[in-house]
């Protein structure tokens, strides 16, 4: 629906609530810059940057009801949609419904009658991670069939993504075995040792995202190698990684392309 936008897969004018024509979500989060000056110089020193926390005043106008009573059974409804409880969830606006902002409510749902069936209202959304992500999850696997082997993965977006990596493995693989990879683009490689024998069809999930390496669905960090940077995908270009320790198995890239 035009001028809408979909909260955990809710389309909100599904239940009258629709976006001002003349709202517009802002394309980039605000960037911060920790900086040092130097008594004397000019200038100074760039510390750090990051992106700061989204935060998205949504203006909206609640229409088209029947009558009182269905009014406020909207509002029941939306305030139900919106939960904080449930956690953050996936919004996305219908001008560019391919991406979504992974968001929670910040604010009431504050709403100022119009007539007996009508409100001008606004909700406000917190997104802790500021970035935009596809709403199409991407899957790469490979056959691993030598150690160390090349892989090659050409992701899209405009900022570096944080992939979740699975490897199993169709043979033995000795304890104390270094399990490395290494991003060669990025400059970024993870090693972990095998704290047992490994036997086929066992499995490492490298996740990126939340720092964790896992060993059959257990958290596996004790031996993971002190110089270990998890690995990101470059976006727009071919990263280029090499696979260490795994001579006969399997590898699997999931990522979602990342937006500023």
């Amino acid at each position: 629906m035009a001028n809408s936008l979909s909260f955990n897969g809710n389309n909100l004018a599904t239940y009258g609530a629709y976006l001002l024509k003349d709202f517009v979500v802002p394309s980039m989060p605000t960037p911060k810059l920790n900086t040092s000056e130097v008594v004397g110089r000019h200038g100074g020193y760039l510390l750090n940057s990051k992106y700061q926390i989204r935060d998205i005043s949504v203006p909206m106008i609640l229409k088209d009801y029947a009558d009182t009573a269905a009014f406020y059974t909207a509002i029941d409804n939306l305030n139900a949609i919106l939960d904080i409880q449930l956690g953050q969830k996936q919004l996305i606006f219908d001008y560019n419904s391919t991406r979504y902002l992974l968001a929670i409510a910040s604010s009431n749902f504050d709403s100022k009658k119009l007539s007996l069936t009508a409100a001008d209202a606004k909700i406000t959304f917190k997104c802790v991670d500021p970035f935009w992500y596809s709403t199409t999850e991407t899957t790469f696997p490979t056959i691993l069939t030598a150690s160390p082997q090349l892989l090659s993965v050409t992701p899209g977006g405009n900022v570096d993504i944080e992939p979740l990596i699975t490897i199993i493995t169709n043979a033995t693989i000795s304890m104390g075995t270094e399990i490395k990879v290494y991003n060669i683009t990025a400059g970024r490689s993870l090693t972990w040792v095998t704290p047992s024998n490994l036997s086929a069809d066992d499995e490492i999930i490298i996740d990126s995202a939340t720092w964790l390496v896992k060993y059959n669905g257990l958290v596996s960090m004790a031996t993971l190698d002190h110089g270990s940077v998890f690995p990101v995908l470059v976006p727009a270009v071919a990263n280029l990684i090499r696979v260490t320790g795994v001579p006969d198995g399997s590898i699997s890239i999931v990522y979602r392309n990342r937006y500023l």
